[in-house]
């Protein structure tokens, strides 16, 4: 007699888990304004339940233990799943805010925006382009762009000293050479002074890679920067300070780059990364897959910007390869100002390569 007053518990108990991990949510016949009622069997059900058939009997049977277990897993995993409503008000913000939420716009740089909206928070760009076409110069003026805007910067500078940055920097921002004028220079300098801007400067100390990503990590929580730039990939490669195989050089840079994107997120901070494009890449066009590294850079960058030039050399522009926001992508012309080293853009719908 006992045997079967448990064997019908455990039958019953097994039926009140098997509902509750089918989780057959059904519409209620009855709608109020708008709003369906979702029904499902609480873990509470179940306890109780099991408590109304006999305790004694339940833990008795042999499966016990499992019975508990998936009521537990129950409980804690319906904490993972969720329904439209909560998510609707996330959505209504991504629908009525669009213009402001595709983020921070181009002033300098207009052209940009038709393809790239903006510049994200929490996203990763990848700046990439042959030796000699400029990218650090390039860089220079469109985090300008931003920063006069008032997006705070952290420059990670691996490429050339701060001061020589700065000298550049501050033509674009005065649209003059300052070079030889120091009366010109000390009235740019209070203007430049006030913009959110600063620079990682290792002192020439022998740290180790975490020990600098720890740096930078710290130095964008603590500054609140809003948009980290690394020039580059490559050079940050050579503070490890080891003689790399293949193997530990690709592995290497993508631990880099797995650091940088957890920056990203945890700060919701945009991080723009220039990466050289693989040594072996001769041809003169560079696509997504000529950026050096295993690949991991590319399939997790949110954005992709290549500078290339013409076929004989005598232009230079700009293609948007990845835009993981809405996919748009396009090429923009640039134009070299020397004598204030800052580029103009027009969209180009075609381009005579």
């Amino acid at each position: 007699m006992d045997e079967d007053l448990a064997a019908n518990s455990e039958a019953s108990i097994q039926d009140i888990v098997s509902n509750m991990l089918n989780l057959n949510a059904e519409g209620s016949d009855d709608e109020d304004d708008g709003e369906c009622e979702k029904k499902s069997v609480s873990t509470s059900d179940a306890f109780k339940a099991i408590d109304d058939l006999g305790w004694f009997f339940f833990t008795n049977s042999e499966a016990a233990d499992e019975h508990i277990k998936a009521i537990r897993d129950l409980e804690k995993h319906q904490n993972y799943v969720y329904t439209f409503q909560d998510y609707k008000e996330t959505i209504l913000e991504k629908i009525r805010d669009f213009d402001r939420i595709s983020g921070v716009k181009f002033h300098r740089f207009s052209a940009l925006n038709k393809f790239m909206k903006g510049l994200r928070p929490g996203e990763i760009t990848i700046l990439t382009g042959h030796t000699g076409l400029g990218k650090t110069t390039f860089m220079s003026e469109y985090s300008l762009d931003l920063i006069e805007q008032g997006v705070e910067t952290l420059w990670v500078n691996l490429e050339v000293p701060n001061s020589n940055l700065i000298i550049t920097m501050m033509t674009q921002f005065a649209r003059k050479s300052l070079l030889g004028n120091v009366e010109e220079y000390e009235k740019v300098s209070t203007d430049f002074n006030c913009l959110p801007i600063f620079f990682l400067d290792l002192n020439n100390e022998k740290l180790t890679l975490d020990e600098v990503l720890n740096v930078i990590g710290n130095a964008v929580k603590s500054r609140s920067v809003s948009h980290l730039v690394v020039d580059n990939m490559q050079c940050f490669l050579n503070l490890a300070n080891v003689t790399f195989s293949g193997f530990d050089y690709l592995k290497t840079q993508d631990q880099i780059f797995g650091s940088l994107r957890d920056i990203a997120a945890k700060n919701n901070c945009h991080v723009t990364i220039v990466i050289h494009p693989r040594k072996e890449s001769t041809i003169k066009e560079l696509h997504n897959s000529s950026i050096a590294g295993t690949g991991m850079a590319i399939q997790q960058s949110h954005n992709i910007l290549i500078m290339q030039s013409t076929s004989d050399g005598s232009a230079r522009y700009l293609e948007l390869t990845k835009n993981r926001y809405d996919g748009d992508k396009g090429t923009v012309s640039l134009e070299f100002q020397k004598s204030t080293l800052t580029y103009t853009m027009q969209v180009q719908e075609t381009l005579d390569l």
